[in-house]
């Protein structure tokens, strides 16, 4: 059974089965991303969005928000940042992330679409870069692929 967190801490169960994932792997542990963006009607439309695929969703609307789920949760396999957060910007969280959960995929989500930024967050070490707006099922494709391709290599 597959679990969504939501900010509030309110858990409830998923019955979707995970997008890509074999079974067994999917049983074992639910698939968690952790959604980082600080406009609230969009990081309910990607929790929903992950949700409806089957992922189980944490979410931050602020990088020190972000900053201190990082350090309280065991596990993501996924991060979803954008870059333009209050307090502390989606860069700065890239490396206590790496640090935190090394197999996790990292994919900047963010309007900051000019060359220099992009070519930033790829020296900084994300995995995907995407530009608002965006097309909701190439990101879910987006994620999905991250998620074979961490599993493929920590197989």
């Amino acid at each position: 059974m597959h679990w969504n967190k939501h900010s509030r801490g309110v858990m409830r169960p998923l019955t979707a089965p995970v997008a890509g994932l074999p079974e067994s792997v999917a049983d074992a542990r639910p698939v968690t991303v952790l959604i980082v963006e600080d406009d609230p009607d969009l990081a309910y439309l990607l929790g929903r969005l992950l949700a409806r695929e089957g992922f189980a969703t944490i979410e931050a609307n602020d990088g020190k928000r972000a900053a201190e789920l990082i350090e309280q949760t065991a596990h993501v396999d996924l991060a979803l940042l954008d870059v333009m957060l209050p307090y502390r910007d989606g860069f700065s969280l890239i490396d206590p992330i790496r640090a935190r959960w090394p197999d996790a995929a990292v994919v900047m989500l963010t309007a900051r679409i000019n060359e220099r930024d992009i070519v930033k967050g790829f020296k900084c070490g994300v995995d995907d870069y995407i530009g608002k707006p965006f097309q909701p099922a190439e990101l879910i494709a987006r994620v999905g692929r991250h998620l074979r391709k961490r599993k493929k290599t920590s197989a």
